[in-house]
Formats: C-alpha cells, structure tokens, sequence
C-alpha cells in the first residue's frame, strides 16, 4: 500500500509532461514525432492515419490505420498493417525530452512475411538489427540514450505468407501473437493461430 501514493505522484508527473508536449510550440508536429519514434524501434518507415491522446488507464495514443512498410527488397506491399494501435508511452523518455514508444497493442493486423528471392525472410532485418544498432532490452528498467524496442502485442490477427510477390495460399487466422527483446541478443515470440489455407478447409 505504501507504493501507491508515490505511483500516482509517478502518473500526475507523466500527464503533466505530455500535456507539456502537446500544448507547447510545435506540438502539431506530435504525429510526426510518433511516427519517428516507432520508425526508430522497428527499422522500418512507418505512417499513420491519425493520433487520438489518451491520458488514462495508462499514458499513451489511440492510433488509427498505422502501416508499418516493407524493404523494398521484399515487394511494395506494407509489411504490417492495423487498422486500430494503442501505443503505450516509455514514461522514463519523457524525462529526457522525447517520445519513446513503451507498448503496441494492434487490433486485427494484417501481417505478411515474405521470404524474398536471395533466400532470407523479410523479418529477419527487424531482428538482426541490434547487431548494428543495438536497442536496450524492451523491459529496460531505466531510461538510457538507446531506444528501447516495443512490446509488440497482436489480437485477432492474420498472417500471410509469401514467396517474393507471390502469395501463398496458406495462412495463420486469429492470430494472437507477441515479439519483444528479451535481453541484449535474445528475442521472445508468443503464437497462437488457426491455420486456414484458401484451397481446402482444414477443419473437414
């Protein structure tokens, strides 16, 4: 119980330092910042439709239609795509002047992993990354200069596979599934999934 007084003193700290982001100079430029932010974490461009501000159960964005692209390596179609994103603020970040991304939580995304013509698939950039540019862990307990990656949680979601430009007629459906760095060189992956293929019906 002891805890509690010092947790909300914690949260009053945070709603007041976004609010000072939002209404200070430059603050239309905020869905920009988002953009930058995620972009950094997961090596890739990213966009948004729109961004909704949401001060409670914890701080953070309600973020419409986010597209996460692919390397062009891959084809032209987006890597991931979600109409509906609560994006969870990193609050240690705000101390240091800059929106750090702490939590995704993407509601029926359309993921498609492609495995491209030199033999490599296109999540494998995501997760070799931290050997060029090394991300904290995205449990990190305290904020530091290296952005931390994003807990990365999915509902409902469906996973497509692909060879090259080539769609293949087998997927995952109602897809729940999770990706976070676990330590400095360790990743964790959770899946749950219904397999569906568009030729035949699994379930006869």
């Amino acid at each position: 119980m002891k805890f509690f007084p010092y947790k909300r003193r914690a949260l009053a700290a945070a709603i007041i330092l976004l609010a000072l982001f939002v209404i200070r100079p430059g603050a239309s430029r905020l869905k920009s910042r988002i953009i930058r932010s995620i972009s950094a974490s997961v090596g890739r461009a990213v966009d948004i439709g729109s961004v909704h501000i949401r001060l409670l159960p914890r701080p953070g964005f309600d973020l419409q239609n986010l597209v996460v692209y692919d390397d062009v390596a891959f084809g032209a179609e987006p890597m991931l795509r979600a109409s509906e994103v609560t994006a969870n603020l990193r609050l240690t970040s705000l101390v240091r002047g800059r929106i750090e991304i702490a939590r995704l939580e993407l509601t029926e995304p359309s993921l498609n992993l492609v495995h491209g013509e030199a033999g490599h698939w296109n999540i494998e950039g995501l997760l070799e990354r931290t050997a060029r540019m090394p991300l904290a862990p995205t449990g990190k307990a305290k904020s530091e200069p290296r952005l931390g990656f994003p807990y990365i949680e999915a509902t409902s979601g469906r996973i497509n596979f692909k060879s090259g430009p080539e769609k293949k007629p087998y997927a995952l459906t109602n897809a729940d599934f999770s990706l976070w760095q676990e330590s400095e060189n360790t990743w964790g992956v959770r899946l749950k999934a219904q397999p569906f293929r568009t030729d035949m019906n699994l379930n006869d």
